[in-house]
């Protein structure tokens, strides 16, 4: 479960983890309304994931 406060409350939102992975290690706020996440894939793989919150949902981040 992932909670957001919202300044009088905390409020259940999107998880960021994606299909296949289980270990959510770190969130950041970045801005105001948005955050990045970073995790590690399930079966100890050693893959990590990272995810940015755009104030509305979880996306990937572009490569550039």
């Amino acid at each position: 479960m992932t909670l957001r406060w919202n300044g009088t409350a905390w409020k259940q939102v999107p998880s960021p983890i994606p299909a296949g992975s289980n270990f959510l290690q770190a969130v950041a706020i970045t801005h105001a309304g948005g955050a990045v996440a970073v995790g590690s894939a399930h079966g100890g793989t050693g893959a990590i994931f990272l995810e940015r919150w755009n104030g509305t949902a979880w996306t990937w981040p572009r490569r550039r």
